[in-house]
């Protein structure tokens, strides 16, 4: 990033940084991030549960539990994505 913007590279971490921890802060309080040509991620909550074990027949109890999820979108499932390169000062696009 730091070659493509001419930005110090103290700079560029600095963006890189502020970008996932605004995406982290966002997730944990239970928002959905959406990145444009990759998909969307959010945390899922799951209630606690009874079950019985497989082996035995004894009753066990499962806590609550959140975990990540992610849906990729339609470019990202086919494979294309979006490339972005720079020759000489030009920004040239290209869906591959």
């Amino acid at each position: 990033m730091s070659k493509d913007t001419e930005l110090p590279i103290v700079k560029a971490e600095e963006v890189v940084r502020t970008l996932f921890n605004s995406m982290a802060n966002a997730l944990a309080d239970g928002d959905r991030v959406d990145i444009r040509g990759f998909g969307s991620l959010k945390v899922k909550h799951y209630d606690g549960y009874t079950g019985k074990t497989l082996r035995q027949a004894n009753l066990s109890r499962a806590s609550p539990r959140s975990f990540p999820s992610s849906n990729a979108t339609k470019t990202s499932r086919e494979g294309r994505y979006l490339l972005i390169t720079t020759r000489g000062g030009d920004d040239e696009t290209t869906e591959k």
